[in-house]
């Protein structure tokens, strides 16, 4: 989804999405964001690239 939506390669994709605190998130199993769709997980990354925050 992050090289379609923003026209990235693979490498740049992968890069900002382990970089990210939606990473984070979906790493930590006490979170619970595992359990949710890539669409609704996406939406956070998507967020904390455009705005700098997790919403």
């Amino acid at each position: 989804m992050l090289m379609d939506t923003y026209g990235w390669d693979m490498k740049r994709a992968l890069d900002e999405l382990y970089a990210s605190e939606t990473y984070k998130k979906l790493s930590d199993p006490e979170c619970g964001l595992y359990y949710q769709g890539a669409v609704y997980v996406f939406s956070f990354l998507k967020n904390e690239i455009e705005n700098g925050i997790i919403k």
